[in-house]
């Protein structure tokens, strides 16, 4: 953990559209901060299949064992073409929107898991 606990960060990225695998996103907007162990990715959003994704992660490393939250939300994603484009097949179809509050603890997938908290 030392490397994060020392890590020093204050920056934003703005990316107009991006093509990863054939998924298409537009407007990102990354946010990410680093000092003394907490480190903030805020804002991290960005425009997909007709609809928005907004979020932020937390990690807070000064403690041990460290900790991490999530708050992400999707909110009128069109779920058929971004299948398409990700798989090839447009299996399902209709509008997603789903949101995730959670935060964890450990340094280990296992200690992670029996420790999450949250709502989905």
């Amino acid at each position: 953990l030392e490397p994060v606990r020392n890590l020093v960060l204050d920056g934003k990225l703005s990316v107009g559209s991006l093509k990863i695998n054939s998924v298409a996103v537009k407007n990102i907007l990354v946010g990410a901060r680093a000092n003394g162990g907490l480190v903030t990715v805020d804002p991290l959003s960005m425009a997909l299949y007709g609809g928005k994704y907004n979020g932020n992660i937390r990690l807070n490393a000064k403690t041990d064992p460290p900790s991490i939250s999530l708050d992400e939300k999707l909110s009128g994603v069109k779920v058929g073409p971004l299948l398409k484009d990700m798989t090839g097949k447009a299996q399902l179809t209709g509008t997603a929107n789903a949101s995730l509050k959670i935060s964890a603890k450990g340094l280990e997938a296992d200690a992670i898991t029996k420790t999450m908290d949250g709502d989905v």
